[in-house]
């Protein structure tokens, strides 16, 4: 390890590193391999790096500063990783793909620019649905006990990811969430009490408002100001560009962002948006917590398949 004065490196527990395998230690935080993971000959760790647990790469991965990599993930061999990338949960990158942008949790990616080509179908079957729902933190089970929770109490006291640390593993939260004194008061992006079919509704209103035979919610100049794209820069929690308007962010598909669409997900995993330019509003509500930097995949899928299906209509 160089003595140069630089941050270290954590590796969890029960991590296999195999021949040739180079992890360079963090600038300003430790580079961080968490538990279960299995790094193959010749894969290239970089400095600065968020590797989650249960991980796993093929040989010759390389990836560039600054990377985060969700829990789970498998990295195709030979696959490359531009700077500052990200990969959700439970993602799958083909083979010698060279993955330029971020690639959102449960995706299959390949290419050369990578390209999200659907759901990772074969990783989600051989988790099982029962433990998917557990790793993202059923009802019941305080969000500091899950795997996430877990994950985000080893970064506490990082600069990097204290932001994210903050937001998501707050003092006095476990308590608060596991009593219905959590409804009591108005929480953004973490009590939201609504139908998938009301929420829906509201953004139809705002995308919508001619389809409704009453005023509309706000003008459109209101609407056109409050969807206006406020910052480019990366968020400091999720660690995402999510291209903030005043309350909202952009809209992601797994066939890529919606370039005129906002809308917002929650702690909790649910979440909406709306698209002005076709007037689709989509939502997706579930009863349990989350607990992840990036809400409940299937919302992604949802999404994808409610644009697919206007698609054909239209």
């Amino acid at each position: 390890m160089d003595e140069g004065g630089g941050a270290g490196v954590e590796i969890g527990a029960r991590t296999v590193v195999r021949e040739f395998v180079v992890v360079n230690q963090g600038s300003t935080v430790p580079t961080i391999i968490g538990a279960d993971c299995y790094l193959m000959d010749n894969v290239h760790v970089p400095h600065d790096a968020l590797v989650g647990d249960r991980s796993t790469m093929a040989p010759n991965v390389a990836i560039a500063g600054h990377c985060w990599f969700g829990v789970g993930v498998n990295l195709g061999m030979g696959a490359a990783f531009h700077q500052f990338g990200t990969v959700g949960a439970h993602a799958m990158v083909g083979m010698n793909a060279t993955v330029t942008r971020p690639i959102p949790p449960f995706a299959v990616a390949y290419g050369s620019p990578a390209r999200v080509a659907g759901a990772n179908r074969v990783g989600l079957a051989r988790l099982g649905v029962d433990e998917v729902i557990w790793d993202l933190n059923i009802i019941g089970t305080p969000p500091s006990e899950t795997s996430f929770g877990k994950f985000f109490q080893r970064l506490d006291g990082r600069a990097r990811f204290q932001a994210m640390v903050d937001a998501f593993d707050s003092p006095g939260f476990d308590a608060l969430a596991m009593t219905d004194a959590i409804l009591d008061g108005e929480l953004p992006a973490a009590n939201g009490l609504f139908t998938a079919r009301s929420l829906a509704r509201m953004y139809a209103g705002l995308v919508s408002p001619d389809a409704f035979d009453a005023p509309p919610l706000l003008t459109p100049e209101t609407v056109d100001r409050m969807t206006r794209v406020q910052t480019r820069e990366r968020d400091a929690v999720v660690g995402v560009k999510m291209k903030w308007r005043l309350g909202y962010h952009f809209t992601a598909t797994l066939k890529g962002e919606i370039p005129t669409g906002f809308g917002h997900f929650g702690y909790g995993g649910s979440g909406a948006w709306g698209d002005p330019a076709s007037g689709l509003a989509v939502a997706f509500v579930v009863n349990r917590v989350a607990g992840t930097p990036f809400a409940d995949g299937r919302f992604v899928r949802v999404g994808t398949a409610a644009v697919s299906a206007a698609a054909r209509t239209s």
